[in-house]
């Protein structure tokens, strides 16, 4: 059951990547090669990003360079904020802003480089601003509730272990 949890988002987000490919405009051979080879990056980190969050989102940037330089209009580009949910649920608060902040970073240049200056960059930079922000919080709330979760458990299980010993 966890193998099927940690690969079929990874895997149904290659294939929308796929049917957008299929779908969008005429690639030429090197740009298909170079999105066919970020998708699979793409897929390959998310599958591992319960296990190395902070690894699977470094990665799934790349996959988002690579895949939006070469298809800039037929690039999903939602691998970071998943990897940034995991990076969220899964690390401190620290990690969690560090990791933001690069992300951000890294879509923002991305945008910049390929929108150039102006104002539909620049309302483009608040939508990825809000979009990463949503994704870190969204996280952090499932750290907490998991946190908690975990205290009563263990809470109960004390509970239990005394009253087995009282009597």
């Amino acid at each position: 059951m966890e193998t099927i949890r940690n690969w079929l988002l990874p895997l149904l987000l290659a294939a929308g990547q796929g049917v957008l490919l299929w779908s969008g405009g005429d690639l030429g051979a090197p740009a298909l090669t170079v999105v066919l080879c970020a998708s699979a990056l793409e897929t390959a980190a998310l599958g591992y990003r319960r296990t190395a969050p902070v690894r699977a989102l470094a990665c799934t940037l790349v996959a988002l360079v690579l895949g939006g330089f070469a298809a800039p209009d037929g690039w999903l580009g939602s691998g970071p904020l998943i990897a940034l949910y995991s990076v969220a649920v899964r690390c401190p608060l620290p990690v969690t802003a560090w990791a933001m902040a690069g992300g951000v970073g890294v879509e923002w240049a991305v945008t910049a480089v390929q929108r150039g200056p102006g104002a539909p960059a620049a309302a483009e930079m608040g939508v990825c601003l809000a979009g990463y922000a949503l994704c870190a919080g969204l996280g952090e709330t499932r750290r907490q509730w998991l946190a908690g979760r975990l205290s009563a458990t263990r809470r109960l299980a004390g509970a239990e272990h005394s009253r087995r010993v009282a009597g």
